[in-house]
């Protein structure tokens, strides 16, 4: 929380800055993909405290790239400590948090992408969060973002034991 409350204090004072200077500059922040990855960073977002200093939130739901993403991410979380927290485990552990059991297996997802459902529940979900407040949701949606061909075997799994 230490970088979250450090970064939430620096948006505050560009956002007062900004407004002291020009008051009808929209003033918004990206909030990155890793959003729709990690429950823990997802935990942070307090959205309806970033309303206190934002105009508008962009909120990368990328659907296409999201899936090589998503399954990249459980990828690093999991291959640390493989021997406790298996591919399978983090994947199901993942999606179940974040609500995405309706969403294809990790070792389709890299190929496919997240669904289109995906981006309506992520829009939805920050939206909600959001509501009461004068802050603007801008959805990052995924048009023509280039993916990385080097998932597009899969996502990085262990090898299989030797016998």
């Amino acid at each position: 929380m230490l970088w979250t409350d450090s970064l939430r204090e620096t948006y505050a004072a560009m956002y007062k800055k900004v407004k002291e200077i020009k008051p009808s500059i929209g003033v918004g922040w990206h909030i990155w993909h890793n959003n729709s990855f990690s429950p823990i960073y997802r935990a942070e977002q307090d959205l309806t405290e970033l309303s206190k200093y934002s105009d508008f939130l962009k909120m990368v739901m990328y659907h296409n790239c999201g899936g090589e993403r998503l399954a990249s991410y459980i990828g690093s979380v999991a291959e640390p400590s493989t021997a406790t927290f298996p591919h399978k485990s983090c994947w199901t552990s993942t999606t179940r948090v974040l609500d995405y059991q309706q969403e294809k297996s990790l070792s389709e997802i890299p190929r496919t992408g997240l669904s289109a459902d995906y981006v309506y529940r992520e829009a939805k979900r920050a939206r909600e969060a959001l509501n009461g407040t004068r802050t603007q949701l801008w959805p990052g949606i995924d048009i023509d973002i280039p993916t990385n061909g080097e998932f597009q075997q899969g996502p990085r799994l262990p090898a299989p034991a030797t016998p």
